[in-house]
């Protein structure tokens, strides 16, 4: 059991070092991707596409239910029926809702942050009061120091 373990891994070693890394890429000219499809439980918003060579043909939009072709002229020599789309979309939904529905936590509420205004009591005034008296002594104690220092040095 443990031999046959050991050269399972012995020839995937072989077989993977001496050749060349691109040697399973599969090398193609042109790329189509169809029918990629999403959902997303806030808003109810979902999106079934199609794709070739990286450049979006058209979608499937949910709430008017139809085909939205991205450039007008792709819809006069090609037709899609929306509800292959659709059907898609709704079997994505209902996975969600059951995946959602499984897991084992609760959903969290969304507060926006609301800030606290700022108390209208005397304590504010007093505060600013104080800080301003402060500025004041400090910019009074600076004007009797220099004005020490020049007094001192005249009188040498």
């Amino acid at each position: 059991m443990v031999l046959s373990g050991v050269l399972t891994v012995g020839l995937h070693i072989l077989m993977t070092l001496p050749s060349p890394q691109e040697a399973g890429a599969i090398q193609a000219d042109h790329m189509g991707s169809y029918g990629p499809a999403f959902y997303q439980s806030y808003g109810a918003s979902g999106q079934f596409t199609h794709e070739f060579d990286g450049e979006q043909l058209f979608s499937v939009d949910l709430k008017t239910k139809e085909a939205v072709w991205r450039l007008p002229e792709f819809g006069n020599f090609a037709h899609f029926d929306p509800q292959g789309g659709l059907v898609s979309i709704a079997l994505i939904k209902a996975h969600l809702d059951a995946l959602v529905e499984r897991s084992n936590r609760t959903r969290a509420t969304n507060e926006p942050y609301l800030p606290t205004p700022l108390p209208d009591s005397t304590e504010t005034l007093v505060c600013a009061l104080g800080l301003a008296i402060g500025l004041m002594g400090f910019l009074m104690g600076t004007i009797f120091i220099i004005s020490s220092t020049c007094l001192s040095s005249a009188t040498r």
